[in-house]
């Protein structure tokens, strides 16, 4: 299973407060990723998860991408957009959901990360201003999608969580330096 990082930006709770609405995948935002084998560019495109939207209550709202114990939640709507996956996921009433449910409200949780499984055949090779990218265009599955304090990805976000929330533009800034900079340290370990 892949995993992606991605970067929350506000944070509101709809309906009966336990319900988020995330900013799930960007779509043409390529970024340097490493699945083990070496750093590379990808991209999202607009219908890699076409037939995923069918069946959002197989998708597992987790923290940080931990698989032990049940999930906080399931997904109840994925919708592709023009330029983003969003989904709606409901988080059960527990200790372990009440707690993340405050610490999106907090501001401590911004980021949002997936684990999917990829389909091959739906990679396409493609070229930009800087350079080669792989351009996701199937995705098999998408098996969960991760509430984490660090992520990669800036332009996904939670779109709901608490009515007038903002990030705290200092930890919003801390979490960017620290990608940044993990991410400098990878292309040194793998000689770029």
């Amino acid at each position: 299973m892949l995993q992606r990082e991605f970067q929350l930006r506000d944070a509101e709770v709809v309906g009966d407060g336990r319900t988020v609405v995330l900013a799930c995948v960007p779509y043409d935002q390529p970024a340097w990723v490493d699945d083990g084998a070496g750093p590379y560019r990808e991209v999202f495109r607009r219908g890699a998860f076409r037939h995923v939207v069918r069946s959002p209550n197989r998708v597992e709202l987790r923290y940080a991408h931990r698989q032990s114990g049940m999930p906080y939640g399931f997904g109840v709507d994925l919708v592709e957009n023009l330029t983003q996956l969003e989904g709606r996921f409901r988080v059960a009433p527990s200790e372990q959901g009440d707690q993340v449910l405050a610490l999106v409200r907090d501001g401590q949780l911004n980021g949002v990360s997936i684990g999917y499984i990829n389909d091959p055949d739906g990679d396409l090779p493609d070229v930009d201003d800087s350079g080669p990218v792989t351009a996701r265009t199937r995705v098999k599955q998408l098996r969960e999608v991760s509430l984490t304090p660090a992520p990669t990805w800036q332009e996904a976000k939670v779109l709901a969580l608490r009515e007038g929330a903002q990030p705290d533009d200092a930890l919003l800034r801390v979490a960017q330096e620290r990608a940044r900079l993990e991410w400098i340290i990878a292309k040194a370990r793998a000689g770029m």
